[in-house]
């Protein structure tokens, strides 16, 4: 053979693989990035218009997220069929060296590392400083369309404004809350209102009509002045200027050139410090993409099929370890007296000798190598002890042996694509809070723990590609063995298959319900507390903390919470009668929890009556329903809350922030969400009847790919839809699941009547 043709096959076959991979990677993290972009729009009351120019501007970041991840995917793939096809041995056999065989692979990943070094060079600045620049200017117009009745709005810290009504442009029952610069703060309740925004000055302007307002200069109520107005406009500012902003406040917003130029003209020592250092960032993550094939040709085919786990997690590990150190390496040499480029070059040249030390103790190949110790790690008798605890779990179903053998196969490859893409999705959050950990000089044990934390969403985010690409892998690999002609032959109906396939959906729905009721709230509350001792040690102010919340009638706002949720830092509680109106002012400045209820320190009462009354208390009691476990739960997200909490806060027995919209919908997802995995079998169930034509199988799978994606893409706009309140929370979360079940039973019967 062509020693030529070698190359490029050896070129071409990761190459392929690569680009495949990466579509699909890119594709899930943009659209998990714009549900979570929209949901974020929703809280702040930002119009759905600016939706597309930031999703434009995340483009160039998402892609540089995918890129290392997506190359060692195709490059474990790619070695993995090479070694179980037996295509190294026979390489080996026309002489080639293993440095001759991972030659191509290597200048595969050249081309990839420049590809990745032009995107984080070039595209991903320049992207940055768009999206911060949209944002901004997203801020400045808050669309008074997007308001929901009941949800309350926080878009910075010296403002708060929320209305129980909001119909034909006007808002209902408002209550908005104000500070100044010096301190003032401004209360007021009306009747009715509108908001206008000014972006150019950065102001919010409300317009209020019939209502009541409190004024208190010093942000302690000392002459306190209360007024009852027929018209009143408030204003606030919402910060920095949006347009005209200069792009370089961060030297990742700089291009390599740019950057450059910084560290010619020597522009302040700080400066040219974060120069020098970010741009051999950039080239140490170009420069790892090449080592990969050498790091994992000696690692995969040094282990036999079915015993490569370990050193698949090996590799994982590594490439998390080398991302954060790269990071590491760059905190050091911006903000310590060393050559700024020496952490480094030290970092890269440990980096290289490892992977020479693993290719050497790899590079018998084929054969025996010291590195096949990993395969020992292994449980032995695997599959007797997988299907036996299939049977176990469902010991009614009363399976013969063949259907047997075909529900562990799906639930097998099932559970190895949702391993491996949730580890996926996991190296891709730890390279983009790297930066934080590192700045917080959180070292391994921080970087395991936000693994560990994370791990349950990220298994969760994982489900619907596992759900879809576990049964898809293992009828390819059952039509490659021809394991599903001999099925077909014994005259086994598609309706057959797709019953014993639903085995491994039912487990996949009842882990999924699982992640979804119970382990991701928990590990949420738990994370988020976390997360915000990291930045706080890493000196990062965040965004703005949604500390405003619903309990019961009262609105409240607190600055800051014990870890137990037993103390409550500066509580401030606004009360309102039946029609709206300002009735009570309540601050203190600390709380904590007690068997009477929340005991006040140093307490303040305004009473909105004329002349106002002032009442100062050492230690009042609160009466109300919140605990301390609820304020625990202050810093997650709503939709990872479990239905239980949405139940409760929409009868207003726990905080909220959202409107009742919102956790409806999350009630309606609770029996939605299992109801995915059974739709996204019956999406890949035509590929069992694919014809034998590799055309026709490739372009069953791409369909199959194709309707997954749009299933998922719907199902997130729905749910959008509906926690914003445009749609009712059951079409909301059934739309998605009812018309793709149709479509997939569409799909199966015209794809068994071809066959």
């Amino acid at each position: 053979m062509n020693i030529r043709t070698i190359d490029r096959y050896l070129f071409m076959v990761p190459a392929k693989l690569f680009f495949a991979n990466l579509i699909v990677l890119f594709l899930i993290l943009l659209l998990e990035r714009s549900v979570r972009l929209m949901q974020e729009m929703s809280l702040l009351g930002i119009g759905i218009g600016h939706l597309a120019p930031l999703v434009t501007a995340m483009v160039p970041f998402s892609l540089n997220l995918a890129f290392p991840a997506t190359f060692g995917v195709a490059m474990v793939i790619a070695i993995d069929r090479l070694t179980r096809e037996r295509e190294i041995e026979c390489l080996s056999g026309l002489g080639l060296s293993p440095w001759r065989i991972v030659l191509p692979m290597v200048l595969f990943g050249l081309v990839a590392g420049l590809a990745n070094l032009s995107v984080s060079g070039w595209l991903e600045p320049i992207g940055r400083h768009a999206y911060r620049e949209q944002m901004a200017m997203a801020r400045h117009r808050i669309d008074l369309a997007s308001f929901q009745p009941g949800a309350i709005y926080s878009p910075t810290e010296d403002l708060m404004l929320t209305s129980d009504t909001a119909v034909g442009g006007r808002l209902g029952r408002l209550l908005v809350w104000s500070r100044d610069n010096d301190g003032s703060e401004v209360l007021a309740s009306a009747a009715s209102g509108s908001l206008r925004t000014d972006p150019d000055s950065a102001l919010i302007v409300l317009d209020l009509v019939d209502g009541r307002s409190i004024a208190a200069q010093g942000g302690r109520a000392a002459g306190p002045l209360v007024i009852d107005f027929k018209q009143m406009s408030l204003s606030a500012t919402l910060g920095e200027k949006a347009r005209h902003r200069a792009r370089g406040r961060d030297a990742k917003e700089l291009t390599l050139a740019e950057l450059s130029q910084v560290t010619q003209s020597r522009d302040g020592a700080k400066k040219w410090r974060q120069a020098v250092a970010e741009i051999w960032v950039r080239l140490a993550r170009a420069l790892t993409i090449p080592l990969m094939p050498l790091l994992i040709l000696p690692l995969i085919a040094g282990s036999p099929p079915g015993r490569r786990a370990p050193a698949i997690f090996l590799i994982a590990g590594l490439m998390m370890a080398s991302h954060h150190g790269i990071n590491f390496a760059r905190q050091i040499g911006a903000e310590n007296n060393v050559p700024p480029a020496l952490p480094q070059q030290l970092l890269i040249g440990g980096l290289a000798a490892l992977i020479a030390l693993i290719w050497t103790l790899g590079r018998r190949l084929p054969g025996t190598t010291p590195l096949s110790l990993l395969a020992r790690l292994q449980w032995t008798r695997r599959h007797n002890i997988g299907r036996n605890a299939l049977t176990l779990m469902l010991p009614g179903l009363g399976m013969t042996m063949l259907p047997r053998y075909i529900a562990w196969q799906v639930m097998r490859s099932t559970l190895a694509v949702w391993l491996f893409m949730a580890a996926v999705l996991g190296l891709i959050d730890v390279i983009e809070a790297g930066d934080t950990l590192v700045r917080a000089g959180a070292g391994l044990m921080g970087l395991l723990q936000y693994l560990l934390l994370r791990a349950p969403a990220a298994l969760l985010q994982a489900l619907p590609v596992a759900a879809l690409g576990g049964p898809l892998v293992a009828f390819l690999a059952m039509r490659n063995t021809r394991q599903l002609t001999v099925v077909q032959t014994l005259g086994m109906s598609a309706f057959r298959i797709l019953q014993i396939a639903s085995v491994p959906a039912l487990v996949m729905a009842a882990l999924g319900f699982s992640l979804a009721e119970l382990a991701v709230p928990r590990s949420e509350i738990t994370f988020v507390a976390w997360w915000e001792k990291i930045e706080r040690t890493a000196g990062e102010a965040g965004t703005v903390k949604q500390r405003w919340f619903r309990i019961g009638q009262d609105i409240v706002r607190i600055s800051d919470a014990s870890a137990d949720g037993t103390a409550l830092a500066e509580p401030m509680i606004l009360r309102r009668d039946a029609d709206g109106s300002l009735t009570q002012w309540l601050r203190a400045q600390s709380a904590r929890h007690s068997a009477e209820g929340w005991v006040l320190v140093e307490s303040e009462r305004l009473d909105a009556a004329h002349p106002v009354r002032r009442f100062v208390d050492h230690a009042g009691i609160w009466q109300t329903a919140l605990m301390p476990s609820d304020v625990r739960r202050l810093g997650t997200q709503g939709d990872k809350q479990d239905a239980r909490q949405a139940a409760r806060a929409l009868r207003q027995r726990v905080p909220s922030r959202h409107a009742p919209a919102f956790y409806a919908t999350r009630l309606a997802y609770r029996w939605a969400l299992p109801a995915m995995p059974f739709v996204m079998l019956l999406l890949a169930m035509p590929v069992v009847f694919a014809s034998q034509q590799p055309r026709q199988v490739a372009r069953s799978v791409v369909m199959t790919a194709m309707a997954g994606l749009a299933f998922l893409v719907l199902d997130g706009v729905m749910r959008i839809l509906g926690t914003t309140g445009q749609v009712a929370p059951w079409l909301a979360v059934w739309l998605a699941p009812a018309l793709f079940l149709l479509l997939g039973l569409r799909m199966l019967l015209r794809s068994e009547s071809v066959a």
